[in-house]
């Protein structure tokens, strides 16, 4: 055979066994074909879908909030005064930061204003700026340096330059690493994550 049965028909039980716990509004859509398709399109269609999925709109006010907060409360007494805290999350979805912007409209998690890095610029969009993560808290302030080591679904490339849009729509400039990825990165933004 030219593939190999055994590894497709376990890929196709992991992907039935996903489907059983996904809600009805994240099903992965596929596309009806009545010609064969290339694995090209196939995977280019389900990283579209990855997108689509992880960057669909979450009301992180009804999510419970409180150990979230509490992890962060502890991990901020454990940060020494004058350092940032370092987050590292393999998650493309906007959650954190959700969580992050409305924490810094009050002082109630980290008792001083709060500064949250991603190495990109806050400007919209955002352009990569590693250097930013070297940056240390001004007096009276706390920052967290949030590492997104696979990428964000608001990740685009501009070229051949990585940036930040703030919006979680899929299009053909995602910049991801997706599920499976084993290679070394060669490219921005993953080169210095």
């Amino acid at each position: 055979p030219r593939f190999d049965a055994e590894k497709l028909f376990g890929w196709l039980e992991r992907w039935q066994q996903i489907g059983r716990i996904q809600s009805g509004s994240c099903e992965i859509k596929i596309p009806r074909v009545s010609e064969p398709v290339s694995v090209d399109s196939v995977m280019s269609h389900l990283r579209r879908e990855i997108v689509r999925i992880y960057g669909s709109p979450v009301e992180w006010r009804t999510l419970p909030t409180t150990p979230y907060q509490s992890f962060f409360e502890s991990l901020s007494k454990l940060t020494p005064q004058g350092q940032p805290m370092y987050v590292f999350t393999t998650n493309y979805d906007r959650i954190l930061e959700q969580l992050f912007e409305s924490w810094a409209e009050t002082n109630e998690v980290f008792g001083s204003k709060l500064r949250v890095c991603t190495g990109f610029s806050s400007a919209r969009p955002g352009r990569w700026q590693p250097e930013l993560f070297s940056e240390t808290p001004k007096p009276g302030e706390k920052a967290v340096h949030l590492v997104k080591l696979h990428g964000s679904t608001s990740w685009k490339m501009n070229g051949t330059h990585p940036v930040d849009t703030g919006w979680n729509q899929p299009t053909d400039q995602d910049c991801l690493l997706y599920f499976g990825y084993k290679s070394v990165p060669e490219t921005e933004p993953f080169i210095k994550l």
